[in-house]
């Protein structure tokens, strides 16, 4: 009975494949502000995710802690429901260091941590032929570290290097009797680390004109948790290892160009992000198939290029001088409206991002507010256990707040 148990609540979980919680909204308060914008002109800690390069602009020494919520509401043939919350307590650093000769203010690093509230590693996915929205449902719901270093070679050029850190899961899963001769089960696992490299570099082409170049490896984490079954000697039966393993966490190989001007109080800019999703993997490696799909097909998910753009505005008032952001950024969906059996739901969104920054001495408050619009869209799949195709009419909604708190040292 114990090993019945075990089995069916094995096979019956499900894991969402999601990707982390810079890729969907931003790294920091500043850039959620500016709807994930960033790559010519970052700030902070932000600038490891956004561009590492930028590290090197920071004047003095900064410690920022905050807090981000997200909701994601979805729609699917008429009927709402929401996804898990997104909380997450973030905690960054960016440091210039203090060399002197030939490195004075030519060298820059940074640390952040992103710690959701109430997990450590999240997987599900549903099995072949359950609609489910893939690219943003439950995602950000994973430890993600990100450290990096920049170095200014000139005045007008900077170089730098930043790596991603994600979590892991490992381990396996054993049944059989115990020192009692009962059948029971024993789980061992462990969290492991991920790492992609990001490279940035910053050209400052004069006139309050720059640019900023990203390359940012794809990055994902994996579940591996074999089930072993040995029943001991009263059932001399073989039984197969059970493979429950693939794809907890997923970001696309991304290259990213922006331009940025700045003109008095204002700055700026516009970019353009072409992100490699044609490499999404099976969600789950050996999952179940019905019986007339000898095969579960590949994804088949396409590449997309994304645009975005951005202002920032240091608004001088007799009683300080905040400053004001706004953000707006179009998102290609990866994910085909025919498809085999998934049955994958996604759309283009429109990304829309306010922020403001508040100082009072050495310290400043920092809030990013944004809310993601996906299209009306219909998503054509075969039915599970059937040759009938399915017609899927979805949307979805998200709404993001950040707060942070940051501290010049």
């Amino acid at each position: 009975m114990h090993v019945r148990l075990t089995i069916l609540m094995l096979v019956s979980m499900s894991f969402h494949v999601h990707a982390s919680s810079p890729s969907l909204f931003g790294a920091g308060a500043r850039s959620i502000g500016l709807a994930g914008a960033g790559a010519s002109g970052a700030e902070g800690y932000d600038c490891i995710f956004h561009n590492p390069a930028c590290l090197v602009q920071n004047a003095a020494p900064r410690v920022s802690i905050g807090y981000t919520f997200a909701q994601i509401w979805r729609e699917l043939n008429q009927d709402s429901n929401t996804a898990d919350a997104v909380t997450a307590t973030t905690i960054g650093l960016a440091l210039p260091l203090p060399f002197q000769g030939v490195l004075k203010d030519r060298v820059g690093i940074g640390l952040a941590f992103y710690i959701p509230t109430n997990t450590v590693l999240t997987a599900r996915v549903p099995k072949p032929g359950t609609p489910y929205f893939a690219v943003i449902d439950n995602r950000a719901q994973t430890v993600t570290l990100q450290g990096g270093m920049a170095i200014r070679l000139s005045d007008k050029l900077s170089l730098g290097v930043g790596v991603i850190a994600m979590s892991a899961l490992t381990g396996a899963i054993d049944v059989g009797p115990n020192a009692e001769g009962r059948i029971g089960s024993a789980a061992r696992d462990q969290l492991v680390a991920r790492y992609s490299p990001i490279l940035g570099g910053q050209l400052v082409l004069g006139s309050g004109f720059d640019v900023g170049l990203v390359y940012r490896a794809q990055s994902q984490a994996e579940f591996d948790l074999p089930l072993r079954a040995n029943l001991g000697e009263d059932f001399p039966l073989p039984i197969p290892v059970l493979m429950i393993n693939g794809t907890a966490q997923f970001d696309p190989a991304q290259y990213e160009f922006e331009l940025g001007v700045k003109r008095g109080p204002a700055r700026v800019s516009a970019g353009v992000i072409w992100s490699r999703w044609s490499h999404y993997p099976q969600p789950i490696k050996y999952a179940a198939r019905p019986p007339h799909i000898a095969k579960l097909p590949a994804p088949n998910w396409h590449d997309t290029l994304d645009v975005s753009a951005s202002l920032q505005y240091i608004w001088q008032a007799a009683w300080g001088a905040p400053v004001l952001r706004s953000g707006y950024r179009w998102v290609q969906s990866p994910v085909p409206d025919r498809q085999h059996i998934h049955a994958f739901l996604d759309s283009n969104r429109h990304v829309f991002a306010l922020g403001t920054t508040l100082s009072f001495g050495q310290f400043d408050f920092t809030l990013g507010l944004q809310t993601h619009v996906a299209q009306a869209r219909e998503t054509q799949s075969l039915v599970r256990d059937s040759n009938e195709a399915a017609l899927y009419r979805h949307s979805a909604r998200i709404w993001l707040a950040t707060t942070e708190i940051g501290l010049k040292l």
